[in-house]
């Protein structure tokens, strides 16, 4: 499965590494549920699902 990186962006706050990433998923539905469940399941990741954006 191929997901789309739209942004990113890291920091360092109090000697942490922190960052984002904006993904473009598969338009299928099934395929865009397997990348979401597979990223709710890494550890230190949180998940949010925003509607699309067409700027």
């Amino acid at each position: 499965m191929k997901v789309n990186i739209l942004g990113a962006d890291t920091r360092n706050v109090g000697g942490k590494a922190f960052g984002s990433m904006l993904l473009g998923l598969p338009e299928d539905k099934s395929e865009a549920a397997k990348a979401m469940n597979y990223l709710r399941a890494q550890k230190d990741v949180s998940v949010e699902e925003v509607p699309d954006y067409h700027g």
